[in-house]
Formats: structure tokens, C-alpha cells, sequence
């Protein structure tokens, strides 16, 4: 674990699991623990509050399903973790890796647990496209906003760019890349989301 790390995202486990992690990282960093809901803007502004009176002493920030902040609150709550205090760190967690926005992930050390059932419990998009179509739906159908898929889909371009680089069936793999962003601009454009994801997963499939 790299502890010169302010800010930790726990993604996936059960609840059990995610607590023990939770509370093992706040201890090994020696910090007081401080558990926070992040869902609003106002709440964000409430916990920029809350850190400056804490930092007399080494606190941990706990937010648990940071997916679920809006995203004006997790924008707001970036600017946290652009501008680290020494005696302060975050401990977030999420069930569902890829709808936490980017530039939140890039600045966390992501720790990943052991996943349940793969349908209950989606991570990343790294391994979409080797699911069943049944298992493409079901992590596609819990994708409702605009931003969650535009995050979800670009992820999933850059996955199958690596995956092209590799594969020795370069044409199917070259048409599912044109696939998926020809979706991607389609949502982009204000296509409807659910429709065009459920046409993603369709034509991918008749690959």
C-alpha cells in the first residue's frame, strides 16, 4: 500500500469486506475517522467546512458510494483532492468502478476487491466485451446519465484500442471500435441513451 497516497478508492467486495478494508486503511494510517455522505453540492461545501476544523490532527475523510455523488458535487469534491493536506486523506467506495468520473480515479489509489456475482457487482470496462449479451445488458441498463455514459463508452474505446493492438482477428475487432464510437457520438449528440447503448450491444454481438 502507498501511504504517501492522500486519497484511496475501494471498488467492489461485499459490504462486509469493504468495512474491514475500510477501517484496516484508516488504521494503518493513524487517522481519526470521519465518515461523510457526498451526494450534493451542498454537502461538499459542508465537508470543506468539516476539514478545516479537523486538521489539527491526522484525519481520514470515509465517503462510501461515491458513484452516487451528482456531478456538479463530484467536480466540486475534485477540487479536494487537487489540493492535498498534509495531515488529511479520503477514503471513498464505489460497487461500480467506471461511474466514477475520471479525473476523480486518476487521483486515488484504486483498491480493487474480489467481486461477487458479475452481474450484481460490474467494475470496470475492461472485460465487456468477452461477457455474455445478457451480462453486456444488465451493466448497460444501469447506465441512466449522459455523463456516467460517455465515461463508460470512452473507457470501453480505449480497452478495445488495446485489445486491436493484439488481436489476431484485426477486422472484427476494428468494426466493434467503429461500433462503439459511432454510439458514442450518437450520445453524444443527444441520442436517446438507453436505445443507442442497446443497439451497441445488439450489433456488437452480430460480430
Amino acid at each position: 500500500m502507498n501511504f504517501a497516497m492522500h486519497a484511496y478508492l475501494i471498488s467492489g467486495g461485499s459490504k462486509n469486506q469493504v468495512n474491514n478494508v475500510v477501517d484496516k486503511l484508516a488504521n494503518d494510517l493513524k487517522a481519526k475517522p470521519i465518515e461523510f455522505t457526498v451526494g450534493k453540492i451542498d454537502d461538499v461545501r459542508s465537508l470543506k467546512d468539516l476539514v478545516k476544523v479537523t486538521l489539527h490532527q491526522k484525519t481520514v475523510i470515509i465517503i462510501k458510494d461515491i458513484e452516487e455523488a451528482s456531478l456538479e458535487a463530484s467536480n466540486a469534491f475534485l477540487k479536494l483532492l487537487e489540493e492535498p493536506q498534509e495531515q488529511l486523506h479520503f477514503i471513498l467506495t464505489t460497487s461500480n468502478l467506471y461511474r466514477v468520473i475520471a479525473t476523480i480515479r486518476s487521483r486515488t489509489q484504486i483498491i480493487k476487491l474480489p467481486q461477487g456475482e458479475l452481474q450484481d457487482n460490474p467494475q470496470t470496462s475492461s472485460d465487456f466485451l468477452n461477457f455474455s449479451v445478457g451480462e453486456m445488458f444488465k451493466i448497460t441498463d444501469k447506465i441512466k446519465s449522459r455523463p456516467e455514459a460517455e465515461e463508460f463508452l470512452k473507457e470501453l474505446l480505449f480497452q478495445n484500442h488495446k485489445r486491436l493492438e493484439s488481436s489476431e482477428n484485426l477486422l472484427k475487432n476494428a468494426e466493434i471500435l467503429s461500433i462503439i464510437d459511432a454510439t458514442l457520438s450518437a450520445i453524444l449528440t443527444n441520442g436517446n441513451i438507453q436505445l443507442q447503448l442497446t443497439n451497441m450491444v445488439v450489433n456488437i454481438n452480430n460480430k
